[in-house]
């Protein structure tokens, strides 16, 4: 509760890295979202990187939370952010990023508790999430583009291999061209 209005607490996050983002520009290719079904208070990534390694927080990450700072020490970084409350939405931006990149621990929290999270490395074409681009995935896409599946947002996303806004027979063309390396 928050002057007198309760709080609608996520239960669920994801932290999605994306290696090649395209949602807003950027010198940082790569980006990392938090998904979440509500309310999340904060979040601490311990992240392991290269030293070519390079992140920043975009300007309206700055103006919405409480506090947002990260520290590097050789090839780790450790980032915090709290946020005010009423912070619902469902996707958003951490923080931009260049180079190699992966994420050791993971703590994300609403206004009472720890909140049960994934880490997922986003990949076009890998609709499943397993970190393998395979038959599964073609299959799934399929039914996708049938109707025998409804794709969540991200399943939806990672289904638009060319990124063209449009699940149609082409993705699936460019990714079987991609598995079996034709």
């Amino acid at each position: 509760e928050y002057n007198n209005v309760p709080l609608d607490d996520a239960s669920w996050a994801n932290i999605i890295i994306f290696e090649h983002q395209e949602f807003f520009e950027s010198d940082y290719p790569g980006m990392v979202i938090l998904e979440t079904d509500g309310y999340w208070g904060g979040i601490q990534l311990t992240l392991h990187h290269d030293e070519d390694f390079a992140m920043e927080f975009p300007e309206f990450v700055i103006e919405g939370v409480l506090f947002a700072d990260y520290n590097t020490l050789g090839d780790s970084t450790i980032v915090v952010i709290v946020t005010p409350p009423l912070r619902t939405e469902i996707w958003w931006a951490i923080f931009t990023y260049s180079g190699d990149m992966t994420i050791g621990e993971s703590i994300v929290t609403n206004s009472q508790d720890y909140i049960p999270h994934e880490i997922i490395y986003f990949q076009e074409g890998d609709v499943n999430f397993d970190g393998i681009i395979n038959i599964l995935d073609i299959v799934t896409i399929v039914n996708y583009i049938v109707g025998t599946l409804i794709p969540n947002e991200l399943e939806a996303l990672a289904a638009d291999y060319n990124a063209d806004g449009t699940l149609d027979i082409l993705d699936v063309v460019l990714i079987v061209n991609s598995v079996f390396e034709y």
